[in-house]
């Protein structure tokens, strides 16, 4: 009796380090508001800036920059994944960037990044927007997600959202989510204005 009931409140143990420790789930769209299934939302403040008079056609690409203190390729896949089912069909990191960039004869430094060397691509080559996402565990149950879109021709923010959370069951759906869903709403206005 004592050995079940210990390996009972080992698994719900498990199960709780388990949900509490999940970050980057495949990402399911409530079909009722078009949104990602989240248990929380960016509160009120945590959208800064939202120019949502922008013709997203303009732009020729995305570079999308992921930095995270945790799995940052599984945050670019997830971010990558977003972009694509808002239509996004080309989409590039800095590493490609700097490939497409050497292909186009368009010389980018070879250390640092800087919104002039995105400004210069995006007039010599093609428009970039910028869609630059973060995602960090802070310590304890704090954690941050983060998102900035910029023009890349001008280096205008278009979209801002800061995003520190308490994290008590899903990073997910706490924090990366939210975000997200920040995006998917500015997507919604700006492709609702330019029709």
């Amino acid at each position: 009796m004592i050995g079940s009931r210990r390996a009972l409140v080992c698994a719900i143990v498990g199960l709780v380090v388990a949900g509490c420790s999940t970050t980057y789930k495949p990402l399911a769209i409530d079909p009722k508001t078009d949104l990602y299934d989240t248990t929380t939302s960016v509160p009120p403040g945590g959208v800064a800036v939202a120019e949502d008079k922008v013709v997203l056609s303009d732009f020729g690409a995305v570079l999308l920059v992921a930095d995270s203190n945790r799995y940052p390729s599984r945050l670019e896949f997830v971010a990558r994944r977003a972009l694509a089912e808002l239509g996004f069909r080309n989409v590039v990191n800095i590493e490609e960037l700097r490939r497409w960039a050497e292909d186009k004869k368009f010389k980018l430094p070879s250390d640092r990044l800087t919104i002039e060397d995105i400004k210069g691509f995006s007039g010599a080559v093609k428009p970039l927007l910028i869609v630059d996402i973060r995602y960090g565990w802070l310590g304890d149950t704090q954690h941050y997600g983060g998102l900035r879109i910029v023009d890349g021709r001008s280096g205008v923010s278009l979209l801002t959202v800061s995003h520190p959370k308490g994290v008590w069951m899903n990073v997910d759906q706490e924090v990366i989510y939210p975000v997200l869903n920040e995006l998917r709403k500015w997507h919604r206005r700006v492709t609702t204005k330019s029709v």
